[in-house]
């Protein structure tokens, strides 16, 4: 599995709940961390998980050059939420 996500805490503890459950996991901050790990990881990468909202390169573009490189043969997954508002807002 391949767990995308600028945020290390979150890829971090996805990462270490698969990785109990017996997966191999790698990790990868960027999108160009991620096709840089698709390219040196030369087994097969069953599932790719990627947060939807990343800075330069976003979840979808990460799917879409990992299935490139990759040739179709990664089940993706898409995880992630948007907030409206801040937490600071609500207190308003």
């Amino acid at each position: 599995m391949l767990i995308v996500d600028d945020d290390e805490r979150i890829s971090r503890i996805v990462a270490q709940v698969l990785s109990n459950l017996g997966y191999h996991v790698l990790e990868a901050q960027t999108g160009a961390d991620a096709l840089d790990q698709c390219d040196l990881w030369k087994k097969t990468i069953h599932l790719l998980i990627t947060d939807v909202a990343m800075p330069v390169m976003d979840g979808p573009e990460v799917a879409k050059q990992v299935q490139r490189i990759r040739s179709g043969h990664c089940k993706q997954e898409q995880l992630g939420f948007f907030r409206t508002e801040s937490p600071v807002d609500r207190l308003k």
